[in-house]
């Protein structure tokens, strides 16, 4: 009895185990992503911290059957079309440099803030066409950007950028290297009020790119590594 009980018990294992490994995986469909780094509008005195963010965002977010392209609006120049191919990356990401002006700068009435805010969003623009024209699947855009600062002239560009994204089937989600841990984003020469106004103007316009394409920003984190995979678990839901 004893043994016909063993061999019983056996044979349910065995059936047990077979099920499991003939139950089939589900694949997640791949996620295309643009990373976009508006150096124009990025403290230079920061450039470290957006290296460590790009690299950490491309570990973090990006999985093995994921594309991926990258694009910069300024300087920088980083051009990186659709691919799978992550030996592209290093070199690509040694080159971003921030290059925004100071508070200062910006205050001093020129017209150099909008025409700079004009190029960025243009470029993004261009960016987010040329991944409308990947394979079929999700699309999200990862905004990296310090903001605008220029008033009413530019809000119906950022709509605009905004309504494109959710035309394309681009889910765009911002991220402000202005509230990664020991970034540096004082001015002296700017009044705390005013330092407080520009910030809380410039934010607004990163929600104002995300929020109608059903993405968020990234505002302050002390775990970058957890919120970046929030963002790759909410785009695969």
């Amino acid at each position: 009895m004893k043994r016909f009980r063993s061999t019983v018990v056996a044979a349910a294992i065995l059936v047990a185990g077979a099920a499991a490994v003939a139950e089939p995986v589900v694949l997640q469909d791949p996620v295309t992503w643009l990373v976009f780094v508006d150096d124009l509008h990025l403290n230079f005195r920061n450039t470290g911290r957006l290296r460590l963010l790009l690299r950490l965002v491309f570990s973090e977010l990006i999985r093995d059957n994921d594309r991926f392209a990258l694009r910069s609006c300024g300087p920088s120049m980083l051009s990186v079309d659709i691919t799978q191919d992550r030996t592209v990356l290093p070199s690509a990401i040694t080159r971003a440099t921030g290059s925004g002006l100071r508070i200062s700068d910006i205050q001093r009435g020129s017209n150099e803030p909008l025409h700079r805010a004009t190029v960025a969003l243009a470029a993004a623009r261009e960016a987010i066409s040329v991944v409308g024209q990947a394979p079929a699947g999700r699309r999200g855009l990862i905004y990296v950007s310090n903001g605008y600062y220029v008033g009413d002239p530019l809000r119906d560009q950022v709509q605009e950028l905004a309504r494109l994204a959710k035309e394309t089937g681009v889910t765009l989600f911002a991220i402000d290297p202005r509230g990664l841990p020991g970034a540096i984003v004082d001015d002296p020469g700017v009044d705390p009020v005013v330092w407080k106004d520009y910030l809380t103007s410039t934010r607004e316009t990163l929600r104002m790119l995300s929020q109608p394409t059903g993405g968020f920003v990234l505002f302050e984190t002390a775990d970058l590594p957890q919120a970046l995979k929030g963002i790759s678990a909410a785009m695969r839901k």
